[in-house]
């Protein structure tokens, strides 16, 4: 099934997929296929679908989708810029994570790259984050769906 993107706006000038292996070349990570297929339908954006939720030792905590992250020479909201501060400045996320999506608050939206969890969805928070200099680990990080397909269909408006 496709997944449903016709209630983002605000997204970015369309996609070639050659600039999706550029970044990634450039800093040696892998998007998952789930993330480049949505980038290059959607390229980044906002929707007003944007509530979710995670779980959080056992209680359902709502959160709010910002942006979608774009690939662009977009100031703000852009995943170059979102890989640079927490993957090479500083390792503050999980090798297998990518952000996806960033909420008002300065929290992201991950999807993991490979392992047993690949293809998930998590939600980051910077308020529980290690340490500097500590590994990275997910203590901080919440499970919000099994998939980006489920996690863009389960997306609400708010209340």
């Amino acid at each position: 099934s496709v997944m449903d993107l016709s209630h983002f706006y605000d997204s970015q000038r369309k996609l070639h997929e050659s600039e999706i292996e550029i970044l990634e070349n450039r800093y040696k990570v892998k998007l998952h296929r789930d993330h480049k297929n949505f980038l290059l339908i959607c390229n980044g954006g906002q929707t007003d679908k944007c509530m979710s939720h995670f779980e959080e030792n056992g209680i359902i905590k709502k959160c709010v989708l910002n942006w979608i992250l774009s690939i662009s020479d977009d100031e703000h909201d852009n995943l170059e810029g979102c890989i640079k501060t927490f993957k090479i400045k500083q390792k503050r996320i999980p090798d297998n994570l990518i952000s996806i999506g960033n909420d008002p608050g300065g929290n992201l939206f991950c999807i993991s790259t490979y392992g047993d969890d690949e293809g998930k969805v998590y939600f980051w928070e910077h308020e529980f984050e290690v340490e500097d200099g500590e590994e990275p680990n997910y203590s901080n990080i919440f499970f919000v769906a099994n998939s980006l397909e489920n996690f863009i269909d389960n997306l609400a408006n708010p209340d």
